[in-house]
């Protein structure tokens, strides 16, 4: 009986503990250095897309958000930044990333998807 208690209790902790390794979703912009806004039309209803860039030379820093907005839909997004990710962003008809930033004057990218 504990065996039993111990091998369910590992199955569930390995189910908690699994994170989810692939983003369901596709890009519009990547690698790009300039800011971009555009519609995407793949994998559902056309949808507006951003990719907002700004670089401080000064600072030499660069920052990135992505936004996703589709009404009636709910729609997810994260921005990329130097192998960085952003946590995804969902919402109802628009989301958007908070800032991420990293030093130098470096490239973005963005991904999104429409969930309904």
């Amino acid at each position: 009986m504990k065996l039993k208690t111990i091998l369910f209790s590992a199955l569930i902790t390995t189910m908690v503990a699994t994170p989810v390794l692939a983003y369901p979703g596709h890009a519009a912009y990547t690698n790009e250095y300039n800011t971009k806004h555009g519609s995407c039309g793949n994998y559902g209803p056309y949808h507006s897309v951003s990719l907002v860039i700004t670089h401080n030379t000064k600072a030499n820093q660069t920052y990135a958000l992505s936004a996703c907005g589709c009404n009636g839909h709910t729609v997810r997004t994260r921005v990329e930044l130097n192998g960085r990710q952003s946590p995804e962003i969902q919402g109802r008809n628009y989301a958007q990333t908070k800032s991420l930033s990293s030093p130098g004057n470096l490239v973005a990218s963005e991904m999104h998807k429409i969930v309904n």
